[in-house]
């Protein structure tokens, strides 16, 4: 059976009768954020900042976990030479994430203080990983003043003007895409997702899965140390990362769905392993009137709608989603001290849930919400208070955004979290690849300068270098086996060096192409994308504008007169 498979991950946020440290980052300190200090004094009397990435901040931090007042973190350690020669790495230095995931290591030949501090170790795990993005954040709102971006046509003409300092033109730059976990990055990599759902089909099944801190190579591993799981976050994160792996490779290799036709607990005499695995992993509550104080609880209803109804058999609802064979059966299971039935069982598929031993929901879906809903449920924002104290001064004047403040202010932050991050396990995994392509209309391509640079250099400079969309065109004229394709479909057949700025022929792989998005309401350069899905081989920006030889001044022109704008009209 043909599937697509899209799936969402939960790290376990709190085990039940069981508290963890975590962090709610309050961003206050304004444009003076310099990052957190420790204040000490001096034998002659005076007081010194210390600074996080100074080498002493991390033990006057925490004397208990370095008693001897080891050295912390310093921005001058080299990165050692076979290490780089293991592959092209560009780095000279090691970062702060590399130096906090090298003190999270258990190590026979020393003593761990630090992984054996049970909450005081959440506490450095939470705290390490928030100087880590602190670093991160601090390096974008530093470079706001030194990097901008324009328009090449738009620098040119401040040159006419008589403009020579960069400082005059551009725009400041706010949150780059590829900051991990931010808004830019999530839209890009939901609008993947769609590029995938239009080759292949949308999904048809939603699979959510949890880390069970019950399971034995995590309880061996705490057990053997006298601690709990809460007490060592990296080992949960590490075993769920194995297990993570391990299904994704089960997924993609291995047939094992059969349809999901019913959400019921299986005959404790016929299946008494399954029986247990659903009764301990699989039911939802108890809520409702038989336990009002529950955390699914919203105004005197279960968010997730549980109970259900009772059915004989599958069916499908108006909008597309399956309603499960639940039948009114004499089989329970008892959660809490209060008896459940089939109507409180989440979905599961029987071969998965015996497999992995913990929380694995599988919900039929075949909708194009389903990729939307997905990315709101998994990229709904990080956990935070919502929480605001202002003055009004009467002055209506918008203020800027500052949408890295927006990000950190009230941040919700737990050792899980924070383990999986310094490890950079990945929050986020797609196949095939997607190739997201760049366009821009004549002399409009984005350049990047110094405030330091001279204006006329930066137009010869770039003017001289090929864009991926320029790089495109060139490429149709030397490769004539890729005139059949469009701008998107491009990719699969070959291979962009972004360092040398030119296409060549793919030799092994195979990748999707996804246009960069545009608002309707940015005129011509939309109308230039929607040509871009179309128009096939263009070597030149009047080809793509031609349609049976007659070339149209406009893109919207051209757009018009393939009759590409009447269904939106």
């Amino acid at each position: 059976m043909h599937f697509t498979l899209i799936y969402a991950l939960i790290i376990t946020r709190g085990l039940e009768g069981v508290t963890e440290v975590a962090a709610l980052i309050v961003g206050d300190i304004g444009k003076t954020d310099f990052g957190r200090d420790v204040v000490v004094k001096m034998n002659d009397g005076g007081l010194s900042n210390i600074h996080e990435t100074h080498t002493a901040f991390i033990p006057l931090q925490y004397p208990i976990l370095f008693p001897y007042g080891e050295d912390g973190f310093r921005e001058d350690i080299p990165i050692s030479e076979m290490f780089r020669n293991m592959g092209s790495y560009k780095r000279w230095r090691v970062s702060l994430r590399q130096f906090i995931s090298f003190r999270l290591q258990e190590r026979y030949n020393e003593y761990g203080n630090i992984v054996y501090a049970k909450r005081l170790f959440q506490q450095f795990v939470v705290d390490a990983y928030t100087m880590i993005e602190a670093n991160r954040l601090s390096y974008i709102r530093r470079n706001q003043n030194v990097i901008r971006a324009d328009y090449l046509n738009g620098v040119a003409e401040a040159i006419e003007k008589g403009e020579t300092y960069p400082t005059s033109v551009g725009k400041r730059i706010i949150w780059p895409p590829s900051f991990t976990d931010g808004r830019r990055y999530k839209f890009n990599n939901c609008q993947d997702a769609m590029s995938i759902c239009k080759k292949f089909g949308y999904p048809y099944l939603f699979i959510t899965t949890t880390c069970n801190s019950q399971w034995g190579g995590i309880q061996r591993f705490v057990r053997a140390r006298n601690l709990k799981p809460e007490d060592r976050p990296d080992i949960c994160v590490r075993v769920f990362k194995m297990k993570l792996d391990h299904l994704m490779s089960v997924l993609r290799k291995g047939k094992i769905f059969g349809a999901v036709d019913a959400a019921e607990l299986p005959d404790p005499q016929l299946y008494p392993k399954l029986y247990k695995a659903v009764s301990s992993y699989m039911i939802h509550g108890p809520c409702g009137v038989i336990d009002p104080k529950s955390v699914c609880m919203v105004e005197g209803k279960c968010s997730k709608h549980f109970p259900k109804k009772y059915q004989n058999c599958t069916s499908i609802d108006d909008d597309g989603f399956p309603i499960y064979k639940r039948r009114k059966t004499r089989i329970s299971t008892v959660k809490k001290g209060v008896p459940l039935d089939n109507g409180f069982v989440v979905p599961y598929n029987p071969q998965l849930l015996m497999s992995y031993q913990g929380h694995i929901n599988v919900v039929y879906c075949n909708k194009s919400n389903a990729i939307k809903y997905l990315f709101k449920y998994i990229n709904k924002g990080n956990d935070r208070v919502n929480v605001q104290i202002s003055k009004d001064n009467g002055d209506s004047t918008q203020q800027n955004q500052d949408e890295i403040k927006q990000f950190y202010d009230c941040r919700y932050l737990t050792p899980c979290e924070a383990a999986w991050r310094t490890f950079k396990f990945d929050i986020h995994d797609r196949w095939p690849p997607v190739k997201r392509l760049s366009f821009h209309l004549p002399g409009e391509q984005c350049i990047l300068f110094n405030d330091n640079e001279d204006l006329e250099d930066v137009v010869d400079t770039c003017s001289r270098k090929d864009t991926m969309f320029l790089a495109w065109m060139k490429a149709n004229k030397q490769f004539p086996e890729g005139r059949h394709l469009t701008y998107a479909e491009y990719p699969s057949m070959f291979v962009y060096n972004k360092s040398k700025q030119y296409w060549s022929r793919r030799k092994k792989g195979f990748s999707l192409g996804r246009l960069q998005y545009i608002a309707p309401g940015m005129g011509e350069v939309y109308y230039m994308r929607v040509l871009l899905t179309k128009q096939r081989g263009c070597d030149s920006f009047e080809s793509l504008r031609t349609v049976k030889g007659v070339i149209y001044p406009t893109f919207q022109d051209a757009c018009d007169a393939m009759g590409l704008m009447e269904d939106e009209r």
